[in-house]
C-alpha cells in the first residue's frame, strides 16, 4: 500500500507547536524539569506547564502543574523534595512550592508576606533556594504603597528616566529572601535603583547580583547598553560591594563550586544593543577580570544555572555561531579554543551541566526538528531526545531550510537560510517571500520557524537574510551596519535576491517582501527603492529616525547608531524611509500593535498617511493590547490571513492562508 501524503503546515499546525525552556536537573540526577508553553486560540493567551521528565527515558514525561495558569521557573530544593516555582494562578505572579511526587501547591509570596509580583522576564528575573533549602530568593516589585482617599489625588505622573517596554510602568525590582516555611519576606538590595538577577554563594553567605547604579537609565527589559555591574552582598551585614568595574554591561553571576570565582557574560564598551557578549570570570575577592571568549568569536547567550564543571575546571554554555546556536566547553582558566559539545546546523538552548557533570540537558531544535528536551555527553557526542511535545508537528510535510551564500556588490560575503516549498523539484521557480529580521542586530537562525513552514506551505521559497549587522558573525560584522541603514545591509538582501532569481529558484516577476521592527524599517526603505516587490508587509516599521528619537523607550538606539538628532538632522533624515515615500509603487500593508513602546505606533501612522495621501493601495492594521511583536493567538491568526490575503491578491495567487 501506499503511504498517504503528509499534510501541509496550515494554521491549525502553527498553533499545534509547543515551546519548551529552562530545563533543571534534580540534585540526584534523576530528573529534569522544563517548561512547556502553548497557544491557547480559544482563551486567546499562551498556557505555561511544568513537566518532570526522566533523564535516561525509562518512563514517560509527568506533567506536574496544570490548569488555566502560567507556570514556569522550575527550582529544585538541594533536598529534592520540593519545586519552587512562578505561577499567576493567584493573579499576579508569585512564588508556590509543589512537591514533585504531586500534590496541591501552596503560595509561598505575596501581598501578606510583602512583596508585590515577582519578576519573570529574561533580564532580572531569578528564583533560587539556599544552599541549606531553609530559604527561597527571588526578585520582585516593591510592595505598592496604601492607598488613600485623597480628593486632591490625581492619575497624572512624572515620567521616570527608564519608562519604557516593561519596566518603566513597575515599582523598583529588588532581592528578597523568604523563609521556605513561609512568613514574611526580607528585602536584600533597599535603594532606588533595580537589582536582580542574583545568586547565592555555595556557602551561603553572599549573594551576588546585577544592578546599575549609575543614574543612566532606560528600559532595561530590551536594552543592554548600559553599565550594568555585578554586586556582592554581604547577607550577615547587609552591605553590598561592587565586583565588577567594566564600562559596559555584566550580567549573569554564576559562582565556581568552591565560591573563590564568578563567571558572566560582559560586553567591554558601553553605548551598543548587541555586542558580542563574551564570558568573563572575576575574582570574589576582587581584581581584574579574565576574558575566556573573544570578540570576533562565538557570541555568549545568558549562561545557565549549572555551567561550571563540578571541578571547577570548564564552563558550558550556549553560543551564536553564525546561524547556529551551540553547546561549547570553555576552560575556566584563560582565553583558548571552545570545545563543541552540541553543533551542528541547529539551535541548542538552556545547556545545564547535571550534577556529576557527566551529561548536559538541553532544548534542541533544528529548520526540520521541532524543539525538544534532549541530553548530550558534556564530553560530546549524539544528544538523546527525551520528549515528544512536537510529534504532530513532525509528521506534517516539512520544508528543508538551508544555508545559502552569496556576495554582496562590495565583496562581503552574506549569507541566509532558504526554505523552498516542501514539494519542490529542480527547475521550478516560486514567487519569493524576503523575511528580513529585526535589530538590525538579531539573527535569523537554523531553529524551527513554524511560519517560515507555513509560509513554504503555501508555495512560497522564504528568504531570511542575515545582512551585515547581524549577530552571531563577530564583532566586526556586527558593527559593519552602524550609521549605515539602508546602505551595506540593503544591498546584501537585494544581492541575496538576486542570487536566487540566478540560481532558478525565485521567480524575479513574483517577488514580496514582510518584515518586523527593523524588519519593518528594511521592508519600509526596500519599498522607497524598488519597485521589484509586489507586495510588501510592514509590521512594527521604523520610517522616521528623527521621530522615533522621540517617541521609542530606547532612544539610546538612535543615539549610538546615528547620534543625537539635533546633531545629525540630515543624516536621520537620509536613512528614514518615509523621506521616499513618494518612490512607493508597491501595495503595502501596515501592522502595528496599539500599545508598542519599542515601536510607537506613530512610526506606522507616517507610512500609512504618506502611502495613502500618494495613492499608493494600502492598509493599516492596529491590534489591541499587543506591546512589541504580536503575541495574543487570535491577533496572531487573524495577521496571518490578513497577510495571505495581501499576497495572494498581489503576488499571482500563491498563497493559500487562512484554509485550516
Amino acid at each position: 500500500m501506499l503511504a498517504e501524503p503528509r499534510r501541509p503546515v496550515d494554521l491549525a499546525a502553527v498553533f499545534d507547536l509547543a515551546t519548551l525552556s529552562d530545563p533543571r536537573w534534580s540534585p540526584d540526577g534523576r530528573q529534569v524539569a522544563c517548561v512547556v508553553s502553548r497557544p491557547d486560540l480559544g482563551a486567546n493567551r499562551e498556557r505555561s506547564a511544568i513537566w518532570l521528565v526522566h533523564a535516561e527515558g525509562a518512563s514517560p514525561p509527568r506533567q506536574l502543574t496544570g490548569g488555566q495558569q502560567t507556570d514556569r521557573m522550575p527550582r529544585w530544593s538541594p533536598d529534592g523534595r520540593l519545586l519552587a516555582f512562578v505561577s499567576n494562578r493567584g493573579g499576579t505572579d508569585q512564588v508556590w512550592l509543589i512537591p514533585p511526587d504531586g500534590g496541591e501547591a501552596h503560595l509561598l509570596t505575596g501581598e501578606d508576606a510583602g512583596v508585590g509580583p515577582v519578576a519573570t522576564d529574561d533580564f532580572f528575573a531569578a528564583l533560587e533556594w539556599s544552599p541549606d533549602g531553609s530559604q527561597v530568593a527571588f526578585v520582585a516589585q516593591e510592595p505598592a504603597p496604601p492607598t488613600k482617599d485623597d480628593p486632591e489625588a490625581t492619575d497624572g505622573r512624572v515620567v521616570g528616566r527608564d519608562d519604557g517596554e516593561g519596566y518603566g510602568e513597575i515599582r523598583r525590582l529588588h532581592v528578597y529572601a523568604i523563609p521556605a516555611a513561609g512568613g514574611s519576606a526580607r528585602l536584600l538590595t533597599p535603594g532606588d535603583y533595580h537589582s536582580g538577577d542574583f545568586r547565592w554563594s555555595p556557602d551561603g553567605r553572599q549573594i551576588a547580583f546585577v544592578s546599575n547604579r549609575t543614574g543612566d537609565e532606560e528600559a532595561v527589559r530590551g536594552s543592554i547598553d548600559k553599565n550594568y555591574d555585578l554586586w556582592l552582598l554581604d547577607l550577615a551585614t547587609g552591605e553590598a560591594r561592587r565586583l565588577t568595574t567594566n564600562p559596559g554591561p555584566d550580567l549573569g553571576p554564576r559562582w565556581s563550586p568552591d565560591g573563590r570565582f564568578v563567571a558572566y557574560t560582559s560586553v567591554p564598551r558601553c553605548g551598543s544593543h548587541r555586542d558580542v557578549f563574551q564570558l568573563t570570570v572575576i575574582s570574589a575577592d576582587g581584581g581584574a577580570a579574565r576574558s575566556l571568549t573573544a570578540p570576533d568569536g562565538p557570541h555568549v547567550d545568558r549562561l545557565a544555572d549549572a555551567c561550571w564543571s563540578p571541578d571547577g575546571e570548564t564552563i558550558y554554555l550556549t553560543a551564536a555561531r553564525r546561524a547556529a546556536n551551540v553547546v561549547l566547553a570553555v576552560s575556566a582558566h584563560a582565553l583558548g579554543p571552545a570545545r563543541t559539545v552540541v553543533g551542528g546546523d541547529c539551535v541548542c538552548e538552556g545547556a545545564a551541566l547535571s550534577p556529576d557533570g557527566r551529561r548536559v540537558a538541553l532544548v534542541l531544535q533544528a529548520p526540520d526538528w521541532p524543539p525538544e528536551l534532549c541530553v548530550a555527553p558534556a564530553g560530546g557526542g549524539e544528544p538523546r531526545r527525551l520528549t515528544a511535545f512536537n510529534a504532530s508537528l513532525r509528521e506534517r510535510a516539512l520544508a528543508p531550510t538551508r544555508v545559502r551564500r552569496w556576495r554582496s556588490p562590495d565583496g562581503l560575503e552574506v549569507e541566509g537560510l532558504v526554505t523552498p516549498p516542501p514539494d519542490h523539484q529542480p527547475g521550478q521557480r516560486h514567487p519569493l517571500l524576503v523575511v528580513p529580521h529585526g535589530g538590525p542586530h538579531s539573527r535569523s537562525a537554523l531553529g524551527f520557524s513554524v511560519e517560515w513552514q507555513f509560509w513554504a506551505a503555501q508555495g512560497y521559497v522564504v528568504f531570511a537574510p542575515n545582512f551585515r549587522g547581524t549577530m552571531g558573525y563577530g564583532q566586526g560584522f556586527v558593527d559593519a551596519d552602524r550609521g549605515d541603514f539602508g546602505g551595506g545591509d540593503f544591498a546584501d538582501v537585494m544581492s541575496g535576491v538576486d542570487d536566487l532569481i540566478e540560481a532558478g529558484l525565485a521567480d524575479p516577476k513574483r517577488l514580496a517582501i514582510m518584515g518586523s521592527s527593523y524588519g519593518g524599517y528594511m521592508t519600509a526603505w526596500a519599498i522607497g527603492h524598488t519597485d521589484r516587490f509586489k507586495a510588501a508587509v510592514a509590521i512594527e516599521a521604523v520610517v522616521n529616525l528623527q521621530s522615533m528619537y522621540g517617541q521609542t523607550d530606547i532612544k539610546s538606539w538612535v543615539e549610538w547608531e546615528f547620534g543625537y538628532p539635533w546633531e545629525v538632522r540630515e543624516r536621520l533624515a537620509a536613512r528614514s524611509p518615509i523621506t521616499y515615500a513618494a518612490s512607493v509603487r508597491t501595495p503595502t500593508l501596515v501592522v502595528h500593535g496599539d500599545e508598542d513602546r519599542r515601536v510607537p505606533p506613530p512610526q506606522s501612522q507616517e507610512l500609512y498617511t504618506a502611502l495613502r495621501k500618494l495613492g499608493v493601495e494600502t492598509q493599516l492594521v492596529r491590534y489591541p493590547r499587543e506591546g512589541h511583536g504580536i503575541k495574543e493567538p487570535r491577533h496572531r491568526r487573524d495577521l496571518l490571513r490578513r497577510v495571505g490575503a495581501w499576497l495572494e491578491a498581489h503576488v499571482s495567487g500563491a498563497s493559500k492562508a487562512g484554509t485550516d
